[in-house]
């Protein structure tokens, strides 16, 4: 049987979509994505998840780092 996962999607690949603008999620995140902000007080770029109406910084995870199962948001 084969996995639907999309492999060879790193972390790596999802900092250059959010570089180009794009929201980005891992499989399995039902509605929740991670997007490049900047930040009001020190105009830094930030990376935002968002889930609903609700956002705040993000910390990624070794896991998530590791991980080769991202894909934009919405596709």
């Amino acid at each position: 049987m084969e996995n639907d996962t999309p492999k060879g999607r790193d972390f790596g690949w999802a900092l250059f979509h959010l570089y180009e603008g794009s929201q980005v999620k891992r499989v399995g995140w039902d509605g929740a994505f991670i997007q490049l902000v900047v930040d009001g007080v020190s105009y830094r770029p930030c990376i935002e998840f968002t889930i609903g109406q609700g956002y705040a910084a993000w910390d990624p995870k070794q896991e998530d780092i590791l991980a080769e199962d991202w894909v934009i948001y919405g596709e």
